[in-house]
Parts: structure tokens; sequence; C-alpha cells
């Protein structure tokens, strides 16, 4: 992060442990639904299905964050439809 601030370049990422580190939008999946969906498929599992049977299922819950004081750093604006719409901002 400290390199892309020195060559003002914004930052991306795709997990939200790196939220507060200022990168200015992440995009990711939710760690809690994957906890959930992994918890179901053992289930199955324990409850004699053979693993291999079992499709993989990606997590369908795709949430965004958005710090607002990365974007005005770059002078980048957001809509405030785009804003609306994520799951946590920083502001």
């Amino acid at each position: 992060m400290e390199a892309a601030r020195r060559a003002r370049l914004p930052v991306t990422a795709y997990s939200p442990a790196f939220a507060d580190m200022g990168p200015m939008l992440i995009l990711a999946r939710d760690y809690r639904d994957n906890g959930v969906e992994s918890g179901r498929m053992a289930a199955r599992v324990m409850r004699g299905e053979h693993p291999g049977s079992i499709p993989f299922v990606p997590v369908q819950t795709l949430g965004y964050i958005i710090n607002l004081r990365a974007a005005a750093t770059y002078n980048i604006q957001l809509s405030p439809q785009l804003v609306a719409k994520a799951t946590r901002v920083i502001r």
C-alpha cells in the first residue's frame, strides 16, 4: 500500500481483511457465508454421502467495501448508487 501511495496508484483488493489497509475498493466473498456452506457440506458427509458425489458450490454472496478516504486521495468520485450498494463504506 505504501508503494502504491507513493506512486499515486489506487489499489483494489479481493479480501475483506485488507479493508482498513487502504484499498479503494474490495470485492470479496463473505467468509461467514463460506463457513455456513462448508458446514452444510460437512453435514452431508457426516450423514453418509460420499464427498466425491457432492458438487463444488461457490459462495453466492459477493459483497464489496468502498473506502471513500482512499478514493478521495486519488481524486476519484464514486457514484452514489455504487456507494449505496456497498456492504461497508469507510469514510
